[in-house]
């Protein structure tokens, strides 16, 4: 909750501030709850709403988004795929 609640309140108010024409949105599911590097505690879902919320928030800006690919760091961590 607190990570999503971070992020509602400081990404409009920097990309806001910014206006970018391109984000480069590099989002790794080391926010995943038991993921030994990033230590957060978001769900499968809760990835997914942080993504719509970027991906939605880029569009209000009328920003284009890159989502550079990467592979699996760990075991777990290519598990994860979040669709539209």
């Amino acid at each position: 909750a607190l990570y999503m609640e971070t992020l509602a309140h400081s990404l409009p108010q920097a990309l806001t501030a910014h206006a970018p024409g391109l984000i480069f949105y590099i989002a790794g599911g080391d926010v995943l709850a038991g993921d030994a590097l990033g230590e957060m505690t978001l769900s499968r879902s809760g990835v997914g709403r942080r993504d719509r919320f970027v991906f939605a928030l880029a569009a209000k800006l009328g920003a284009s988004v890159v989502v550079p690919g990467h592979g699996p760091i760990t075991d777990s961590s290519g598990a994860l795929r979040v669709r539209d």
